[in-house]
């Protein structure tokens, strides 16, 4: 039996006491997630422990998860992609809670699929972005007032600035003193913040809209038999944003030469053969959908979720790294710095290959 999971909670997987067998699955960053297999029946199920520190209202996420469903399960016909089925547990409910205060799920098992980490083809790349426009266009069918945040002011660029600037009020003054360089040259671009409250501030312009807002490829699964994709994951993040979330997310991970743990600045630029399959391939699927104000504006994607991360990178490494697990005490110096060097090389590319000299300079 696996002591991670409390007795009350396995017990109530299903209405028999046929023995279960429990896999645990690694790659998740935030829930904890097992496999529980039925070995009576042969059925699989996904148990869940969602990490309420990060989501302070499990029932809010599920509730999201039935309604991203619901909606799936309508147009299914239609669509090339399952969702994942939120499931009960055998008393009927949707979520227990255990006598140490932990809130666990069930969802939908999916047999005979892969998931990739990384990309390993620029077709790969534009295939994934390709697959979120799809899913977007999808999201765009639910109005997004029926979806609750369960992040709060997760992409929000002005929220992460105003956390910024009263990091260097309070920071360790050693610490503020290593990060002169790159907080001088954050404060350069608050050009930003107000190219986003620009657009926060006008609804009629640039509308609020649901996104997954982890749009990356280890958050799709593929069948094994062909590798064409099957399922999008990890639904907890989709709340309403704006028309830079999902892109911008995938031209920071998916664009990049290396991780955002590589130290050498060196070997850390914007790959514009990736970077063009990422927006060939998102477009592809969204250019009906989106207005032109968002087009116009679309390439400032990757700017103002790298300049996020580099914020809030840098915000956590003068806070003491409160945030973000660390395994060397530098290190999210060195990821801030990563990003600003990152954001710097996709200026450039900006700059040199597209007509948006105004707004990057």
């Amino acid at each position: 039996m696996n002591t991670k999971i409390p007795r009350l909670i396995i017990g109530d997987l299903w209405k028999s006491s046929d023995e279960i067998q429990l896999r645990s699955l690694s790659n998740g960053l935030i829930n904890e997630t097992w496999v529980a297999e039925n070995l009576h029946s042969a059925e699989k199920v996904l148990l869940q422990k969602i990490n309420t520190s990060v989501f302070p209202e499990p029932t809010q996420v599920v509730n999201n998860h039935f309604i991203i469903w619901n909606q799936w399960e309508k147009r299914k016909s239609e669509l090339n992609f399952h969702i994942a089925k939120p499931l009960p547990f055998s008393s009927g409910e949707f979520t227990l809670t255990d006598d140490n205060k932990n809130v666990w799920r069930l969802q939908e098992y999916f047999n005979a699929v892969k998931c990739f980490e990384k990309c390993n083809s620029v077709e790969q790349i534009f295939q994934t972005a390709r697959s979120f426009g799809q899913f977007n266009k999808f999201l765009w069918q639910i109005p997004a007032s029926k979806i609750e945040p369960t992040i709060q002011q997760f992409h929000d660029l002005e929220f992460r600035f105003k956390q910024f600037l009263s990091a260097l009020q309070v920071g360790k003054e050693d610490r503020l003193k290593k990060a002169k360089r790159i907080i001088e040259s954050l404060l350069s671009r608050e050009k930003y913040i107000q190219q986003f409250k620009s657009i926060v501030n006008n609804a009629t312009h640039f509308p609020i809209r649901l996104f997954h807002h982890d749009a990356k490829i280890s958050n799709l699964l593929f069948n094994e038999r062909n590798a064409e994709l099957h399922s999008i994951i990890d639904l907890d993040t989709v709340m309403p944003g704006y028309f830079f979330s999902d892109l911008g997310d995938m031209i920071r991970s998916m664009s990049a030469t290396v991780n955002e743990n590589e130290t050498d600045t060196n070997n850390i630029h914007i790959d514009s053969h990736n970077y063009n399959a990422i927006t060939e391939g998102y477009l592809e699927s969204v250019k009906n959908e989106l207005n032109s104000f968002e087009i116009e504006w679309i390439h400032l994607s990757g700017v103002w979720i790298i300049y996020m991360q580099s914020l809030r990178f840098l915000t956590d490494y003068l806070l003491n790294d409160i945030y973000y697990k660390i395994t060397y005490p530098e290190q999210n110096y060195d990821r801030a710095n990563n990003q600003l060097t990152l954001l710097e090389s996709l200026e450039k590319m900006l700059v040199d290959q597209y007509t948006i000299k105004k707004v990057i300079n």
